[in-house]
């Protein structure tokens, strides 16, 4: 009896491995990236946001993503919602450098994106990109006298005049800063005394 039990047992067993095996290979299951909670349109994704569910290859889309480790440093489209549940898509997604708003989803809470041009450009040259650091400066007019007023102020936007992004040693068109809103008023009222002049700072005060 206790034989008989065993080799059903075992059946049984081998049995429910074959129907597993079975069902997956006709299915054919893959791992996919899948949404954990519901994101609004402009949330940076971040690895809390994602988890690794198995799903038949029939149902994926051409742009599901299938490998958590490349979704860095991307963001929800506009006009997308990702919902929880969903599995995520390339074409729901974009990077830093591929949206047309880059600079606003830099700033901070109370700051406020400031576009500075034309002197400026030429004072740089190439040498601050997206991520630097400057120190604002007023050179009075028809003087050589420069104020600082502003330290350590963040550069969220380098543009060129058709504005795109640019590279290190390319000349910028506007420069876009993260000023904070206290100090809007200050770098107003330096705008009508004289130039505006961007000093990049030393790496090692960053």
């Amino acid at each position: 009896m206790l034989r008989k039990s065993i080799i059903v047992a075992v059946s049984l067993v081998l049995f429910l491995l074959t129907l597993e095996f079975a069902v997956r290979f006709r299915m054919d299951l893959v791992s996919v990236v899948m949404v954990k909670e519901t994101l609004p349109q402009r949330t940076k994704i971040s690895p809390e946001h994602l988890k690794i569910a198995k799903v038949s290859r029939h149902y994926l889309s051409e742009d599901a993503i299938l490998d958590i480790n490349s979704v860095k440093d991307v963001y929800v489209k506009m006009e997308h919602t990702l919902l929880e549940g969903s599995i995520l898509r390339s074409s729901q997604i974009e990077t830093l450098d591929e949206t047309v708003d880059a600079p606003a989803l830099l700033i901070h809470q109370d700051e406020r994106v400031y576009t500075l041009k034309r002197e400026v450009a030429s004072i740089l040259g190439g040498s601050i990109v997206r991520g630097s650091y400057v120190d604002l400066a007023v050179q009075q007019k028809k003087e050589d006298e420069y104020g600082i007023f502003l330290e350590k102020v963040r550069v969220v936007g380098v543009k060129d005049r058709n504005g795109l992004e640019i590279e290190k040693g390319q000349s910028p068109y506007t420069i876009q800063l993260a000023i904070h809103v206290d100090d809007i008023n200050h770098l107003l009222r330096a705008e009508d005394m004289g130039t505006v002049v961007l000093l990049p700072r030393n790496i090692y005060d960053e």
